[in-house]
């Protein structure tokens, strides 16, 4: 089945409601383990977590962070972080309304990007859903808070929605493109999207995929080429397939992972 093929994407588990703009879908607490692997290392010792396990860290504050954040426990990142991996050395994208580089969850680890909405480097938020999405894949572990399953990634804002949330006028295909040759430049291995439209995967053929999104087609397909990770939100509205983009490797097998 063509639904089937189309939720072995990398994608999200929704666990939150968050009302959000057509382009602006919300994005999941948290990461299904695989693209957590990926992302996240750490630092050996630690307390114990409820439930069991270990947490992989040190320190009462890197604990309670830990506690405050219910995703990671429940994709298991304390195996990564017992594993060495906290994303440390790791470029993630984060595909958005941008971020706000101020953020005290992000001061430091918000670097650099790209804005298609106006004219600035993608670090700051009007609408404040990237930066949301941000602090949730690498929020810093400080001691105060939360912290996201990435503490040590470096981000990459690449803002393409406005401060409603949505794509304001212009299309995919216009700024897609660009932003995967803004990630590439800046050697993002990583690309988060938790943003679409509310046509599902099986409204269109592939043929009507190929019509409608046919550049911004061939920028994900040359991103996947490049050995570039590509994850999407399955969706907001607990619909019967996943969003449009998020089943594109149901229909076209380049994209696969």
């Amino acid at each position: 089945m063509k639904t089937q093929k189309a939720n072995q994407i990398i994608s999200y588990v929704s666990l939150f409601g968050y009302s959000c703009g057509d382009y602006a879908f919300a994005f999941c607490a948290c990461l299904l383990a695989s693209f957590c692997i990926t992302l996240t290392a750490c630092i050996g010792g630690g307390s114990s977590i409820m439930g069991g396990g270990n947490t992989g860290i040190s320190g009462v504050g890197a604990v309670s962070e830990f506690r405050a954040q219910s995703g990671l426990a429940l994709v298991s990142a304390a195996s990564a972080y017992h594993g060495g991996h906290d994303g440390q050395s790791v470029k993630v994208g984060v595909v958005d309304s941008g971020i706000d580089a101020n953020h005290s969850e992000l001061a430091g680890h918000a670097t650099g990007g790209g804005d298609w909405q106006s004219a600035s480097n993608g670090l700051f938020d009007p609408f404040g859903h990237g930066t949301h999405v941000a602090s949730i894949l690498g929020g810093a572990r400080d001691g105060a808070g939360m912290h996201g399953v990435a503490p040590n990634a470096s981000l990459y804002s690449y803002r393409i929605l406005n401060a409603l949330g949505y794509f304001g006028g212009k299309t995919g295909n216009q700024m897609v493109p660009d932003v995967v040759q803004a990630s590439q430049r800046h050697n993002v291995t990583i690309l988060n999207n938790s943003w679409g439209s509310h046509t599902e995967i099986n409204d269109l053929s592939k043929a009507q995929i190929e019509t409608r999104l046919a550049q911004e087609l061939a920028a994900w397909q040359e991103a996947v080429a490049d050995g570039m990770v590509i994850v999407w939100a399955a969706g907001n509205d607990r619909d019967n397939n996943v969003s449009i983009r998020a089943g594109l490797p149901a229909y076209f097998e380049n994209l696969k992972p």
